[in-house]
């Protein structure tokens, strides 16, 4: 796959923190190797793999071995595919050294159509499975990530999560199906929580304008930045990934600015030295 010279250009050492590929149970549009290879050659840091219904540890430890200079970090999603709520997911997937975790998706009580995964009992208290997950990842030293839960959820996930002194990343809080608003974020900002940006697309409540005004209110320091793409409709990731980093930029965010956002951040999420 040929990638625009601008793109290359603009996510040279750059990290991609929210990618699909496949095997997937949904179509994509590249495989995590092919994606990996097109990362590489634009001279990318790594990426974040991610799916809604199976682990990404393993895949992302074997393309890994076939392309040594891009890191690639996986992990597991909490949805039913994989037991719901399941610590032993999460147990299985961190002993393969995987290095994120994010809460429900597609069957959390914001977005599912069917029966729902919620965090919290009847009375708001955290339920023991997912206190035990988060103690977990906890004791990893792995990365939380809120996943598609709302805004109530989050927040009760992020209180317990601060006290174990667990990474919490909130999933693209400008997503239609998980909003959080600007006051909840700023409240979750200030307790440690790191809000993932993402590159604009339909089912997100605001354009690029906001979510840069967004950054800049809650603070780029608390930020990373990924696409979300993969999808077959949509443009090859490393081209957009270039595209959001060229519009953020554009609208007055420096070097410095985006690579703490795409680069180092990242990094010291997932545990990494910064590459030389």
């Amino acid at each position: 796959m040929s990638i625009d010279a601008d793109a290359t250009a603009t996510v040279r050492g750059l990290i991609d923190f929210h990618l699909h590929a496949a095997p997937d149970v949904r179509p994509r549009r590249l495989t995590w190797l092919q994606l990996a290879t097109d990362a590489r050659a634009a001279g990318m840091a790594g990426l974040v793999a991610k799916s809604h219904h199976a682990v990404t540890a393993d895949v992302a430890a074997v393309v890994q071995e076939a392309v040594p200079e891009l890191r690639l970090w996986g992990g597991v999603t909490l949805n039913r595919a994989v037991g719901g709520i399941n610590p032993d997911a999460v147990a299985a997937a961190l002993a393969m050294n995987g290095r994120i975790v994010w809460m429900p998706t597609h069957d959390a009580l914001a977005h599912a159509a069917g029966p729902p995964l919620p965090v919290l009992t009847d009375r708001g208290a955290l339920r023991d499975e997912v206190v035990e997950v988060i103690d977990l990842v906890a004791e990893a030293r792995a990365v939380l990530c809120t996943g598609h839960l709302g805004q109530r959820e989050v927040m009760a996930v992020a209180e317990y999560a601060r006290g174990r002194d667990c990474k919490v990343v909130v999933t693209h809080p400008e997503h239609r199906v998980n909003h959080i608003d600007v006051a909840a974020q700023k409240e979750l900002s200030a307790a440690g929580a790191v809000l993932e940006r993402l590159l604009p697309r339909a089912h997100t409540v605001t354009d690029l304008a906001g979510i840069a005004a967004r950054i800049s209110g809650v603070g780029c320091e608390s930020s990373i930045l990924g696409s979300d793409l993969g999808q077959p409709d949509q443009p090859h990731p490393v081209d957009g990934f270039a595209g959001f980093i060229s519009g953020l930029t554009k609208l007055g965010f420096s070097d410095r600015e985006i690579g703490r956002m795409a680069r180092e951040l990242p990094l010291a999420l997932l545990d990494e030295a910064a590459p030389r």
